[in-house]
């Protein structure tokens, strides 16, 4: 994967913001995503790592009792009525990264 993983560093860097939602990826990974965007967020269900700098969101009904660590420069967001929206939704410019 590390080819993989280089390929999706060249194309987020520098970018205003990157939406990372992968049981796969490690910290390291989330990291170094975390230092070369503006805004990253990452979508968590369940406390999986402690998170560096950025937005955690997690929408489960159980988010508040799972116990997130208040750190500065990473804000964690867990509405019960937030939902993320399908790709149709908007019109602006992304890219979206399929398998690598």
């Amino acid at each position: 994967m590390g080819e993989a993983k280089n390929k999706i560093y060249r194309i987020v860097k520098g970018a205003d913001a990157a939406v990372i939602d992968s049981y796969e990826a490690d910290k390291g990974f989330y990291e170094h995503v975390s230092r070369l965007v503006k805004t990253p967020v990452y979508i968590d269900d369940y406390k999986r790592i402690d998170y560096p700098r950025g937005i955690v969101v997690n929408g489960a009904v159980y988010a508040k009792e799972i116990g997130y660590k208040k750190r500065a420069g990473c804000d964690i967001c867990w509405e019960r009525s937030m939902r993320l929206l399908g790709r149709n939704f908007g019109t602006f410019q992304r890219k979206i990264l399929k398998e690598i």
